[in-house]
């Protein structure tokens, strides 16, 4: 079941919302105190916070909710997991075709999309449940109800930590 996010958001000191200009809009500030201890460093923070946001509108006008709905919390580890092994692969290296800071800005991103589906705010597409991924030696196969097939490459270090994260869950399920 879905979590109700507007009833979460009430709760929430300074938030606002909705309001009508633009319609439905909803204003959630980060609030920089200085609490950290380093009032610089809590700016540059928001300043990255509102940066991912930002970036994860565009991406999700782009691809919608579907791609993370059909492959769940194990997905969206597989991507961070790829966002890792670029980073750990350029080792602090500009790449050709995407700069650095975009992997990080990504890797958060994935980060609050797992909290998102983990909380129960995710939409699901539809009534369809949630495909069982396998793991197979150098790939991840999802198999979709519908009969759709999706395979993921894995590498070896990205194999370990889906098998760690797997064994992880299921340890804690049962």
């Amino acid at each position: 079941m879905q979590t109700d996010v507007r009833e979460s958001l009430s709760r929430v000191p300074g938030v606002y919302g909705p309001q009508e200009d633009p319609p439905l809009t909803w204003y959630i500030p980060l609030c920089v105190t200085g609490d950290s201890g380093d009032l610089e460093l809590e700016v540059a923070m928001a300043d990255i916070f509102r940066r991912v946001f930002e970036l994860w509108k565009t991406k999700q006008h782009d691809y919608g909710p579907g791609n993370i709905s059909m492959a769940g919390e194990i997905g969206v580890a597989v991507r961070a997991n790829d966002k890792l092994q670029r980073l750990m692969h350029l080792n602090g290296d500009e790449a050709q075709h995407e700069p650095i800071i975009d992997a990080w800005l990504d890797l958060c991103d994935y980060g609050a999309i797992g909290a998102a589906l983990h909380l129960g705010y995710w939409p699901q597409e539809d009534s369809t449940p949630e495909p069982a991924p396998v793991i197979e030696r150098d790939r991840l196969v999802i198999k979709h109800p519908d009969g759709d097939v999706r395979h993921v490459s894995l590498d070896e270090e990205g194999y370990a930590a889906l098998r760690t994260l797997t064994e992880a869950a299921s340890n804690s399920n049962g």
